[in-house]
């Protein structure tokens, strides 16, 4: 399945909570960098206190930026996911920004261990792995993101250095709108490609590489 829009989301991007959810956050993220791991336990503080008003979708950015390190992690991430699901991926990403410093290799040593993937899925998957790195790369270039992470809230462009304080503000905002929109009759279903279209604004800055 597909919900398009100008931050369209897939169901090849990992997950956690419903595709109908009345608020969803779009990350652009990679393991390496200190912004990201800084707002990742914020995300997953927001998906206790929202439970299932709150989906969080995870989608790769700038790994060209590092390719030696953020590429290669970002392939053995999606491996896991293309193997295990969501679940499996994100304590994959857990445990990454744990690590000082998320190499593929102890990452992939890891998901053998802790989550039962096959190591040869490393190699299998790889051609497919690398082909949902980088149509989330395209997609970063294409939306001008300018830092990572890159943050959207139903669409709603978030600056990289957010706090939570910022993000429970929209959120709650993104909440009310919805409630709205869906008692004048608005389907669940339809909510995330509807919020999207409104809210979503061109970015000024030019485009830079992924």
């Amino acid at each position: 399945w597909e919900q398009t829009g100008e931050v369209a989301v897939t169901s090849s991007d990992p997950a956690q909570g419903a595709k109908d959810a009345p608020v969803t956050i779009v990350v652009f993220s990679n393991l390496g960098d200190p912004d990201a791991k800084k707002l990742y336990p914020k995300l997953q503080a927001l998906r206790s206190k929202y439970g299932d008003k709150l989906r969080l979708v995870w989608k790769d950015g700038w790994v060209t930026k590092d390719a030696a390190r953020a590429l290669p992690s970002a392939i053995a991430a999606r491996t896991v996911f293309l193997e295990k699901g969501a679940d499996a991926f994100f304590k994959l990403v857990s445990h990454g920004y744990v690590e000082s410093e998320p190499d593929a290799a102890p990452l992939e040593a890891w998901a053998v261990k802790e989550l039962g993937v096959d190591a040869k899925a490393f190699e299998t998957r790889r051609a497919d792995a690398t082909k949902q790195v980088e149509l989330c790369t395209s997609q970063a270039g294409k939306l001008r993101i300018d830092g990572i992470p890159g943050v959207y809230v139903n669409g709603i462009k978030l600056p990289y250095t957010v706090d939570a304080p910022e993000l429970v503000t929209t959120i709650d905002a993104e909440l009310a709108a919805v409630n709205t929109e869906t008692k004048q009759g608005l389907a669940a279903s339809g909510v995330y490609e509807a919020r999207v279209a409104k809210n979503f604004k061109v970015p000024e800055s030019k485009p830079v590489a992924a």
